[in-house]
C-alpha cells in the first residue's frame, strides 16, 4: 500500500457569526478552505494562492492560529497530513467557487455539528479557538 504525506494550509474565515466551509460536491462533510503547500512555498503564500484560485478572493490579513495532524485511509493508500491553520480576513466576503468539484457555504458556527467538519480533531480545535482565541495543536492519529 502506498503512503502519502502532505502539508496543507487551511483558512478559518468568519463573518457575522458564520464560518466559511468547503466540501466536494460528492461528499456530505465539510473541511476548511485551503490547499496543498508546494515545495519551497511558505504556508501563508500557499493559502493566498489557493483562496485566489478557488474563490477569486484576496486576503487582507492572515494570522497563524494552530496545527492539526490527521491520517486516514483511501482506496489504495494511507494519507498523513499536517494542516497549518490561519485566521483569515478577506477583502470581500461574497464568495463563489471557481472549482467545478467544490462548493463553499457559510455555516452558523453555533449550529455546526461534530460530524460536519472533518477531521474531528479540526472541529474540536476550531470550536475551542472560537471561544478562547488561543493557538492550538490537535491530532487525529
Amino acid at each position: 500500500m502506498k503512503n502519502n504525506f502532505e502539508i496543507i494550509s487551511r483558512a478559518v474565515i468568519i463573518h457575522r457569526g458564520k464560518i466559511l466551509l468547503c466540501r466536494m460536491k460528492t461528499k456530505s462533510w465539510y473541511f476548511l478552505p485551503g490547499g496543498h503547500v508546494e515545495f519551497g512555498e511558505k504556508p501563508e503564500d500557499a493559502l493566498k494562492r489557493e483562496l485566489l484560485e478557488e474563490l477569486g478572493v484576496k486576503t487582507r490579513m492572515i494570522k497563524f492560529i494552530g496545527v492539526v495532524e490527521n491520517s486516514f485511509g483511501q482506496i489504495s493508500k494511507m494519507q498523513h497530513e499536517i494542516n497549518i491553520v490561519f485566521h483569515v480576513t478577506l477583502d470581500n466576503f461574497k464568495v463563489i467557487s471557481l472549482e467545478n468539484h467544490l462548493e463553499f457555504n457559510w455555516i452558523d458556527i453555533a449550529s455546526l455539528k461534530k460530524n460536519e467538519l472533518r477531521p474531528i480533531a479540526m472541529h474540536k480545535a476550531i470550536m475551542q479557538w472560537c471561544k478562547d482565541k488561543k493557538e492550538f495543536f490537535g491530532s487525529a492519529i
